[in-house]
């Protein structure tokens, strides 16, 4: 397996470089660690996986109903524990062996009702021409 990151989740990452530096580095630091991990790579595949010290993977229910093999990642802080206030959204794609990650959102926002997220995540997913789940 393998960690890519697709443009539109980089420009996310961008823009929450100069919203909120202390998240952005957390989620690249933590993301760094994953890419370098085949274990924690595989543990993103899980449908329901915890790693206390560093995140906690859920699958994401308004894109599995699509068929869309999509999933969240929350990241935990280093010093406190607490979650961060944003979310990684990504894909896995067991034909290319790889995890996209597709975006990167605030925890605040309604992930599983947000139509306009939920349209650019089926987006990305199509475009990169990841596979449908099985019905």
């Amino acid at each position: 397996m393998r960690l890519c990151i697709d443009q539109e989740a980089d420009a996310d990452l961008d823009l929450l470089w100069r919203q909120n530096p202390a998240a952005a580095a957390r989620i690249v630091a933590v993301l760094q660690e994953i890419a370098g991990d085949l274990e924690l790579l595989e543990a993103l595949t899980r449908d329901d996986y915890t790693d206390y010290d560093r995140f906690n993977v859920c699958i994401y229910g308004a894109m599995q109903r699509r068929r869309l093999n999509v999933k969240r990642l929350k990241i935990f802080e280093l010093e406190t524990g607490a979650a961060l206030p944003y979310r990684v959204i990504y894909a896995v794609d067991w034909r290319a062996r790889a995890i996209h990650i597709l975006q990167i959102q605030p925890r605040a926002r309604d992930y599983e009702s947000d139509q306009e997220s939920v349209r650019r995540i089926a987006r990305a997913y199509t475009r990169l021409g990841i596979p449908l789940l099985p019905t």
